[in-house]
């Protein structure tokens, strides 16, 4: 039955402003410095994903 399945992928694209996309930006560098942060506080220390789930 799972062989019957057919997948396809759809392209979207975010129509934003300038302002929008800065925001954007600024938002995804922020999570990504935050997901350095974790993984800095972990490394060493915790060797399951069970380890630094609350």
């Amino acid at each position: 039955m799972a062989d019957d399945y057919v997948r396809r992928t759809a392209i979207t694209r975010l129509e934003v402003t300038d302002e929008q996309r800065d925001l954007l930006e600024e938002t995804i560098t922020e999570w990504k410095r935050g997901c350095q942060i974790a993984t800095d506080m972990a490394w060493g220390e915790c060797n399951a994903k069970s380890d630094v789930q609350p």
